[in-house]
């Protein structure tokens, strides 16, 4: 039952090997009853995700005589679905080094594809269940903006705003600013990896990389300073976290 989760699963193939990997694909009982679609044009998958028409949460691509094509498409779905598995399928065994590109699960030739898709698409759904999958949104010039949880550095209150200091899909720092306060953000999750450090300022745990008695340091290498009254507080939370969520080696 290990594709219960999946909420969709796409692929790109626009030769008759479509058919093949439907039918391989509808082997696997759980993915019978998921959503699979099938693109034949890769300007049209695009455009699809980039306009909020669809999304997916794993693509197959396959890999046809100018594999950069469906590279290069891939690498533009990751843009706008961060968390999307894709799978490579080319051709032959021959290493196409552009796939390095993108993030992706694994690259299978064809003649490996009845042995190991099925072993592909498990490790896509293992990785989809190891990820904090969240998001908070806000609105934007009119329209809405989804940030993962995971991505946010800080939440910050000035002036009856709250400034976001979040990591893009691209991996740069970004800030956006919304009118609803910290606690109406925070409020919809039961629990969450965020500490308040200051008065006017919330840190996720998930992007703290230097402990010092007077500021926290994140992985973005800002600092952020530490309040004398939350010093305890954040000491006592940040240990409860890391015990529960790291491993030391």
């Amino acid at each position: 039952s290990f594709l219960q989760v999946i909420m969709k699963l796409a692929v790109y193939e626009p030769t008759e090997y479509s058919r093949y990997l439907e039918g391989l694909l509808r082997q696997i009982r759980d993915v019978a009853g998921s959503t699979i679609t099938f693109y034949e044009d890769l300007q049209f998958m695009v455009e699809d995700i980039e306009s909020g028409g669809d999304s997916f949460d794993i693509l197959i691509v396959v890999c046809g005589e100018r594999p950069s094509e469906g590279i290069n498409a891939a690498y533009q779905i990751k843009f706008h679905l961060a968390d999307c598995q894709i799978i490579f399928i080319q051709q032959s065994d021959l290493l196409i080094p552009e796939v390095y590109r993108v993030e992706h699960v694994c690259a299978l030739s064809k003649k490996h594809v009845p042995l190991l898709l099925i072993d592909a698409v498990q490790k896509a759904v293992k990785n989809l269940l190891e990820k904090d999958r969240r998001v908070i949104y806000v609105n934007v010039d009119h329209e809405k903006r989804y940030i993962p949880l995971r991505n946010v550095f800080y939440l910050e209150r000035v002036q009856r705003k709250t400034k976001i200091c979040y990591e893009t899909n691209m991996g740069k720092k970004a800030e956006i600013e919304t009118s609803f306060s910290v606690q109406q953000i925070l409020s919809p999750f039961q629990k969450n990896p965020f500490v308040r450090c200051h008065k006017s300022i919330f840190v996720n745990m998930q992007k703290i990389e230097g402990f010092h008695s007077a500021y926290l340091l994140l992985t973005s290498q800002e600092r952020i300073p530490i309040g004398r009254t939350y010093q305890t507080q954040v000491r006592a939370a940040f240990l409860k976290f890391a015990d529960s969520n790291l491993v030391e080696y």
